[in-house]
């Protein structure tokens, strides 16, 4: 069973030549204790991450040490953006996103989804999608709190795992794979062979994903699904916000229904295990 990293939250917008130290555990109740903490004392609600800064240089000195298990390095979204967009993404999502979790490591994310919103449409396609799965999430609310985990698969995709806690309604939990889609873009699978092929660029120092494309691989063979009964163009922004924070926005767009799905909230790296 993977077993569950928290990395320490880093906050890129102060200085570009200090790193952070790896956060650890408390010995005596397993709440986050900070490099410096010997305090016997639990629920010291004093205690505040160590964050004096980071740089995309120090990035794998920094994990190299005692978290050098939890995570490895990925060159697949720099490759993919060219080294001219990748330099101009804010240094806190370079930082996220030039890792991976190692094998059987699992990275959290906690935040809570300011909306989440659907149409008739939207929902029709997610009841329709039951049949494989729960790749569109059916339901819609405000202030949603939400919950990312992020890990590796055998075959050397990203796995991320969004789970929805509506009030009132079971959680939902929507899960794909990302991994590099030749010759240069990614393929999102959602499982039962359903794919999305995106695409990737910078815009303002964010990360953008757009889908250029749905697909079914059936044998080895990939089979275009015609855009009328797709969701319509995915796009994806993943923006910093400082403090450890970042901004997820999700939207699906269709060329004759007009918007189907969108989502928007706010995440940072979780402090405590669950």
């Amino acid at each position: 069973m993977p077993r569950t990293v928290i990395l320490p939250q880093v906050d890129a917008r102060s200085s570009s030549n200090s790193h952070y130290a790896p956060a650890r555990l408390h010995p005596h109740c397993h709440r986050r204790a900070w490099p410096g903490d010997d305090s016997k004392k639990c629920g010291d609600a004093k205690q505040r991450p160590h964050t004096t800064g980071y740089n995309e240089n120090c990035c794998r000195s920094s994990l190299a040490g005692k978290h050098r298990s939890a995570v490895t390095a990925d060159p697949t979204f720099r490759r993919l953006l060219g080294e001219a967009a990748w330099r101009r993404i804010d240094p806190a999502v370079r930082a996220r996103f030039a890792v991976k979790p190692a094998a059987g490591e699992v990275l959290i994310f906690a935040g809570t989804m300011d909306v989440v919103r659907r149409s008739r449409i939207g929902w029709l396609l997610a009841q329709a999608c039951r049949l494989i799965g729960t790749p569109l999430v059916p339901h819609q609310g405000r202030n949603v709190p939400t919950e990312v985990r992020v890990s590796s698969d055998p075959a050397g995709g990203i796995v991320w795992t969004r789970r929805y806690a509506f009030g009132g309604r079971r959680p939902v939990e929507v899960c794909s794979t990302k991994r590099p889609d030749q010759p240069a873009g990614l393929l999102e699978c959602a499982g039962h062979g359903l794919g999305m092929r995106l695409r990737l660029f910078e815009r303002d120092g964010a990360l953008h994903f757009v889908s250029v494309g749905y697909c079914l691989e059936i044998r080895r063979r990939r089979v275009a699904i015609p855009d009328l009964l797709t969701p319509g163009e995915a796009h994806v922004v993943h923006k910093d916000e400082g403090g450890g924070w970042f901004r997820f926005t999700l939207s699906f767009r269709h060329r004759w229904f007009g918007e189907t799905f969108f989502q928007e909230g706010l995440f940072r790296q979780a402090e405590f295990v669950p």
